[in-house]
């Protein structure tokens, strides 16, 4: 009987000390991202990943690479506009991803954060062809003015396209 009571109240103890372990690691993560510079453009240098379809729709990752010396964070929907080989716009400013939500990702100097870009590739007339097609995509951090421009190929049907929140990309 003693037993069981004691190795309630370690249980107890233990659970306790990890709750309190996971609210100090809370407070510190939250007070590392407060204190972390947002990074500004003339830091990042723009790219891209391979796309992936999906039934009717195209998903490709447009990245932001840290390329300065210090840690800065990103927190948001990157602005992006798709343009034409002459630099025409297809569609100005892509509409954010609906029911997603952005979370702060710290970019350690060399680290990446992505953005999927969903563009559809189903035209009205079954003929993928007949979309225009961007040559390039103009890319701007979360609140910031000044964007990169990176070279792509992609259709663009019906000017349907949507951007997701910025996360960390995946070491690779």
């Amino acid at each position: 009987m003693r037993t069981g009571r004691q190795a309630t109240k370690a249980a107890i103890g233990l659970t306790a000390v990890a709750t309190s372990l996971l609210a100090v690691a809370a407070s510190v993560e939250g007070e590392t991202a407060a204190t972390i510079p947002s990074c500004q453009t003339a830091q990042l240098k723009a790219g891209h990943g391979f796309s992936s379809g999906a039934v009717g729709s195209l998903v490709t990752p447009l990245r932001l690479r840290n390329v300065s010396r210090g840690t800065c964070s990103l927190k948001g929907y990157p602005r992006v506009t798709l343009l034409t080989r002459h630099g025409h716009v297809i569609v100005r400013k892509v509409p954010r991803e609906r029911g997603t939500v952005a979370h702060a990702v710290l970019l350690d100097p060399g680290r990446v954060a992505q953005a999927a870009l969903r563009t559809s590739i189903s035209s009205r007339t079954g003929n993928s062809r007949d979309c225009p097609r961007a040559m390039a995509v103009q890319i701007a951090p979360p609140h910031r003015k000044r964007s990169l421009r990176i070279k792509i190929t992609l259709r663009v049907c019906q000017a349907d396209a949507d951007v997701g929140p910025l996360r960390a990309a995946p070491r690779h």
